[in-house]
């Protein structure tokens, strides 16, 4: 126990202090469970009323908690991220089971499928082989033959195919002038003769 009148005084004011900060971040940790509980039944496409208050109230709440210092600002920043990033897919998720659930079950059906049907014709079978369209099949062969024309580089860099050879043909490259040597000892002054 401190002995000195100031001393006790800081202890109380300490005391005092721990009090009101373990209240502050309680209340804050408060408000993002209260984020957390509104986000569970987003998949089944309901987010309570007043959703974006509530998000706003708990960034709020971790804002001011950086203000006072209960947390620390990059705790709070993190904290911040991690709710925005749970709303943004809370929100998501329920827009996306809202539209599912408002979307018909039924295959729709075209003028012409369903004057197959009264005429009793099988409609087309559905493709079950490639989901690639068809129309990007020849594209590749063409530039597959137009690359062929071009010079590739190889991975040295040194050895160039030739355009116009063969494919085991190379070409080597014009030579390269030699690159002057560095010494690390200082050039001396020329002799004076």
């Amino acid at each position: 126990m401190a002995n000195k009148a100031a001393s006790k005084k800081d202890a109380r004011q300490s005391a005092a202090r721990a009090q009101r900060n373990r209240s502050g971040r309680s209340a804050v940790k408060t408000a993002v469970a209260k984020v957390r509980r509104a986000t569970v039944h987003a998949d089944t496409g309901s987010l309570p009323e007043g959703f974006a208050e509530t998000v706003k109230a708990a960034i709020a709440k971790l804002d001011r908690a950086a203000v006072k210092g209960l947390l620390h600002g990059r705790a709070v920043a993190r904290r911040k991220s991690r709710l925005m990033k749970l709303a943004a897919k809370a929100i998501t998720v329920a827009a996306e089971a809202a539209r599912s659930q408002s979307e018909d079950t039924t295959p729709r059906r075209t003028r012409a499928g369903r004057a197959r049907q009264a005429a009793g014709e099988a409609g087309p079978t559905p493709r079950t082989t490639s989901k690639t369209p068809r129309a990007k099949a020849p594209a590749a062969a063409v530039t597959a033959a137009e690359t062929e024309a071009k010079p590739k580089v190889t991975r040295s860099r040194k050895q160039v195919e030739a355009p116009t050879g063969k494919a085991g043909d190379t070409v080597e490259p014009a030579a390269e002038q030699p690159k002057p040597v560095r010494s690390r000892k200082k050039a001396e002054p020329p002799a004076a003769e």
